[in-house]
């Protein structure tokens, strides 16, 4: 169970640590949130009024085949202020190797939410399920500059794996 929770923790962080700039402005009114961040972060965010909610979300791996097995097993759903979970699965991109040997894949869903004035308000939540046991391989160059101890894999799922809210308030 340590590496279960090792495994998902670890996923989390790496993806926090390398998608550290939180907020971004994809053009003039939108701005891209975090999702993972910020629903097992601090929960809560600001933005200038005026902007229109991008949210961020996606996974980092050490390996392009582990990753592209966990995006076909995985359903991936946010909700917008209390509404009806949204099936946003199909929004990620096609994995992509980083500079450091590390495979990633980034989706981002246009809520359409525009938080107009100062005090504004939108609550997102975000859930990752698999539909399967997942094992997750902790080795390789990269996961040892990370300080991971090779070893038998770490195994999550099936069920929630992340899940979480966040509230975006304008300033």
């Amino acid at each position: 169970m340590k590496r279960l929770l090792l495994a998902v923790v670890a996923m989390v962080a790496l993806a926090t640590a390398m998608l550290a700039t939180d907020i971004a402005p994809a053009s003039a009114a939108d701005v891209t949130i975090g999702g993972f961040g910020c629903v097992t972060g601090s929960h809560q965010r600001t933005v200038p009024a005026g902007s229109t909610i991008v949210i961020r979300f996606g996974f980092i791996d050490f390996n392009r085949g582990v990753l592209t097995n966990l995006l076909q097993d995985q359903t991936t759903t946010s909700s917008l202020n209390e509404g009806a979970p949204i099936d946003v699965s199909g929004l990620y991109a096609t994995p992509t190797q980083n500079p450091d040997g590390t495979w990633e894949t980034l989706a981002f869903f246009h809520t359409g939410v525009t938080l107009a004035n100062p005090g504004d308000t939108m609550t997102f939540t975000f859930a990752v399920s698999l539909a399967h046991q997942f094992a997750e391989e902790l080795n390789g160059p990269v996961a040892f500059d990370e300080g991971f101890t090779p070893g038998p894999p770490a195994f999550s799922g099936p069920g929630v794996i992340v899940n979480g809210s966040c509230t975006v308030t304008a300033v």
